[in-house]
């Protein structure tokens, strides 16, 4: 019996290893702040327009956000002349990183129907935008340097 018991703990033991490693995995994003990655984004790249920092209810306006899906946001905005666009959410739990992923989506479609007629130069940056997601982590920029933008954004979830 004693062995019995032993032996449940020492497996018992093995699954916690497991399935802890396993949601690290599944996770496995450093924490980041979304403020300094949005705010290192805008400074760091040349944008043809002025970027802002938008407030809260306008990003939820925007993207069309519910309650509970964001845990934390940062979205800077042109002035409307161009498309040019940075947004980095996270996530509330790794469930609603598809449904942000979904919003961003959406939100570069209908970018691309406002500027299709306003100013078609535009729609370039549109049709190849950075988006990364990574852990319950989604970035979004529009802009004319799409390298810059993927160096600045892999340098945050480097180990």
């Amino acid at each position: 019996m004693k062995k019995f018991f032993l032996s449940l703990s020492a497996f018992s033991l093995c699954a916690l290893v497991l399935l802890t490693g396993c949601s690290e995995k599944e996770t496995g994003t450093k924490d980041i702040s979304v403020s300094d990655l949005a705010k290192e984004l805008s400074e760091q790249i040349t944008f043809e327009d002025s970027m802002s920092i938008i407030e809260q209810d306008v990003v939820s306006y925007l993207y069309q956000f519910e309650d509970g899906v964001v845990a934390d946001q940062a979205v800077y905005e042109s002035t409307g002349a161009t498309a040019e666009e940075i947004a980095v959410f996270k996530a509330d739990s790794s469930k609603q990183v598809e449904t942000i992923t979904k919003a961003v989506d959406a939100r570069i479609a209908s970018q691309k129907q406002a500027f299709e007629n306003y100013v078609p130069k535009e729609l370039t940056k549109l049709e190849d935008p950075v988006i990364e997601v990574n852990g319950n982590y989604v970035v979004l920029c529009v802009s004319n340097d799409n390298t810059k933008a993927k160096e600045i954004i892999d340098s945050y979830f480097q180990s």
